[in-house]
């Protein structure tokens, strides 16, 4: 993680948290500890939650509830913008990896992801940091 400001979390990202991965475990916590924010997008959130089976969303929803979690709405407007980055990437049916490109260019902090490669064609000049 390299700015300083901040971390977007995409779908990949929060299910890696609940799994029990050790690496977006130790960002989240130095996060906490360090008072970096970890930014969620509402899309990205829901799809991840979509996923899960009902005993794990206690787990995401203890990372949602710490002190430095934002999760970012999708207004309308928003809505109009990632879209717009979808269907020039070609990539319509991936509206969480979208919301959270789009929110990675527009805080300009990093994404953390499983995926690098569909972030890159959404947005080939945002930062990623790949989780490993």
């Amino acid at each position: 993680m390299s700015a300083v400001g901040g971390v977007v979390l995409d779908s990949t990202a929060l299910l890696a948290f609940v799994s029990g991965r050790p690496y977006v475990a130790a960002v989240v916590w130095h996060a906490v500890e360090q008072g970096v924010v970890l930014v969620m997008p509402a899309a990205s959130l829901a799809d991840a939650q979509a996923r899960l089976a009902p005993a794990d969303l206690e787990v995401i929803e203890v990372l949602v509830d710490l002190p430095v979690a934002v999760v970012v709405d999708l207004t309308r407007g928003e809505a109009r913008q990632v879209a717009a980055v979808l269907a020039k990437a070609g990539q319509p049916d991936c509206l969480a990896a979208g919301h959270a490109a789009w929110t990675a260019r527009n805080r300009g902090m990093p994404v953390m992801t499983s995926d690098p490669a569909l972030l890159r064609a959404l947005a080939a000049d945002i930062e990623i940091d790949e989780l490993p």
